[in-house]
Order: C-alpha cells, then sequence, then structure tokens
C-alpha cells in the first residue's frame, strides 16, 4: 500500500488536533479524499474508526487534568448515542457529491458559530445541562455519523455558547461525548460496507499518538489562541472543500 505513510501523518495530524483544540477528523476527511484519494464514504468510515480511538487516547490527558465535566458529557453522550447511530445509516443513502456538500455546509455552520465566541469573556454562571446538552449531543451526533467525524468543530462552540461551558472544559468534555457518538456511527458505517479496515487500521496508528500529544500541549494554549486557531482551521477546509465542490479550478479539456 504505497500511501501508507501518508494515511499515518493524516491520522497522526487529526489526533494531534483533536487533543489539542478539539477537531480533527473534520481535517482527516479532507486529507484523506484530496491526498491519499480516497473515496468520500470510504475517507468517512476510516476517519470514524480514527476519531474514536483519538477520542479515547486524548480523554486521557484532559480527564487527568480535570478538564471532562462528566455530568454534562453524560446527558449529551444519550443524545449522541441515538444521532450518530442513525447518521451512519443514513449515509449510506445519499452520494459522494451530497455527502460532500453537507459536509461543507456543516463546516461554514461550525464557522459561524466559533466566529462570535472568540470575542466573548469567559463564562462566570456553571454551565448548562439538561436539555441543552442532550440536544447538543443529539445534533452533533447526527452530524458526525454522517460525515465521519466526532463533530467537536460544531460541538466546542455549541458547548461555549449554548452550555456556558470554559474553552479548555469544552474540548475535553467534546472528546468525552465523541465515543458514545462515533462507536455508534462507526457501527452504522460498518455494517453498511463504509469502513475500509486496512487504511483505517494504518490512519488509526497514527491518530492514537496524535491524539496524546495534542491533549499534553493544549493547556499551554490560552483561550483566545484556541478559538482562533479553531477559526483558521475550518476557514481554511471550508475554501478547499468548496473549490473541488464547484469544480475549481477548472481541468484542461
Amino acid at each position: 500500500m504505497e500511501q501508507w505513510p501518508i494515511l499515518v501523518l493524516s491520522g497522526f495530524g487529526a489526533g494531534f488536533l483533536a487533543g489539542a483544540i478539539g477537531l480533527g477528523a473534520i481535517v482527516l476527511v479532507p486529507l484523506l479524499v484530496f491526498v491519499a484519494g480516497l473515496p468520500i464514504h470510504a475517507a468517512a468510515g476510516a476517519s470514524i474508526a480514527n476519531t474514536f480511538a483519538a477520542a479515547v487516547s486524548a480523554l486521557v490527558a484532559h480527564r487527568r487534568r480535570r478538564r471532562v465535566h462528566v455530568r454534562i458529557g453524560l446527558i449529551a453522550a444519550a443524545g449522541a448515542l441515538v444521532g450518530g447511530g442513525t447518521g451512519g445509516l443514513a449515509s449510506a443513502l445519499v452520494s459522494g457529491q451530497m455527502l460532500t456538500a453537507f459536509y461543507l455546509t456543516v463546516v461554514l455552520v461550525a464557522l459561524a458559530l466559533v466566529a462570535p465566541v472568540e470575542q466573548a469573556a469567559e463564562p462566570t454562571e456553571p454551565p448548562r445541562g439538561g436539555i441543552v446538552a442532550l440536544s447538543i449531543g443529539l445534533t452533533v451526533g447526527l452530524i458526525g455519523g454522517m460525515i465521519g467525524v466526532g463533530g467537536g468543530f460544531i460541538q466546542v462552540p455549541l458547548l461555549v455558547r449554548a452550555a456556558r461551558m470554559r474553552m479548555h472544559e469544552a474540548v475535553g468534555t467534546s472528546l468525552f461525548i465523541a465515543l458514545f457518538g462515533t462507536a455508534a456511527g462507526f457501527s452504522g458505517k460498518l455494517v453498511t460496507g463504509q469502513v475500509p479496515f486496512p487504511e483505517a487500521l494504518i490512519v488509526l496508528a497514527g491518530g492514537m499518538t496524535g491524539g496524546q500529544l495534542g491533549a499534553r500541549l493544549s493547556g499551554r494554549f490560552n483561550a483566545r489562541v484556541l478559538r482562533g486557531a479553531f477559526a483558521l482551521v475550518l476557514l481554511l477546509i471550508a475554501a478547499r472543500v468548496a473549490a473541488d465542490l464547484f469544480g475549481w479550478p477548472p481541468k484542461a479539456s
């Protein structure tokens, strides 16, 4: 398999970003499609397997540093289990182009969510649980199951804005919720034949290492830096996916 170094590096980079700023699979899917040459459905299948492994790896470090709100995480995880399984099954019913368009839409929504948060002060009130957390888990689980991600790129802004969490705590809690959503999403993709196991295992090897390193370095950045990095990565991804979706640059005839 000639592309194995690309797969390992892609997994490592995605795992590092997941551990450091709460998003990794959103970067991994474009890498697997545009660099490794996998079809979008296969890339999403390999990505969700890696996201689960990276979340496990990074969560250990975040939990040790008390950056996980377990009560809210468990409530959201209940919704993520339902949403993730539904999204994983439903993704087999849509075309590659439609899945790419959905992916782009979600990235743009995440950008709209994270931009105002960058200007906001750190919350002073206790985080919200209950129906807010359950709704976040259900929504993000459905999205993640569809496009093969843990959903941190949209879940972290929602936890900060809607659940009133601090940025570092939102990153750690998002990884906790992702364990449940990605497990359900992976199951849905597995039973519908969307997981390329050789590629997924290679990507996973890099992802677990990167997740640990990213989580260890996360605490060295302040909340403003984390949010800025978050927004910049999303903007670059949106531009690249949009260019591919709309056929730019045009191919020479």
